[in-house]
């Protein structure tokens, strides 16, 4: 099943976040450009534009945000907020770990390679992990909607048990 909480993370909550992830395409602008890949780091371009130019200077440069593998401290403290495991604890009860499995999705108009395609959260783990409740936060950092790519779910996809196979 899910849940959906609008604005449930006040702007204020969500600023370091947004600041890490500026500070990681600050990080990956320099070796962009140390690397001679991209002619402009266009650091004045803020954070809602500046990856998508930096996209274009140097297709793939999403992809290799959300590689970078770095999880900055500001998520970790985004991921312990009380009222967001308040929540999960009334579906999973007060034993919350938390998953090594986390993305840092970045959505570039036109790219097709941060397009996350249908699947089942579930499928990425073990089918011995299949009976484990495993609660999924998608904590978009900017409005989402359906123009720029906003989640999208299936109602009742859960309740035959079954995990589809895909790739993704």
């Amino acid at each position: 099943g899910f849940l959906v909480v609008p604005d449930f993370f006040t702007p204020e909550e969500l600023a370091p976040v947004c600041e890490a992830v500026e500070e990681c395409v600050d990080v990956l602008a320099n070796r962009l450009y140390d690397g001679g890949k991209i002619a402009d780091k266009c650091k004045d371009a803020g954070f809602y534009k500046r990856l998508t130019l930096l996209e274009k200077q140097f297709k793939g440069t999403a992809v290799l945000l959300h590689k970078m593998g770095a999880l900055p401290p500001a998520f970790r403290q985004l991921w312990a907020n009380e009222r967001l495991l308040n929540v999960v604890e009334q579906f999973i009860g007060p034993n919350i770990a938390g998953n090594p499995v986390w993305n840092l999705r970045t959505k570039t108009p036109s790219n097709e390679q941060t397009t996350v395609p249908w699947h089942q959260d579930n499928s990425y783990f073990d089918p011995s992990a299949l009976h484990t409740l495993m609660p999924t936060a998608w904590i978009p950092l900017i409005d989402a909607n359906t123009t720029n790519g906003c989640m999208q779910l299936v109602r009742g996809g859960h309740r035959k048990g079954v995990t589809a196979t895909h790739t993704c």
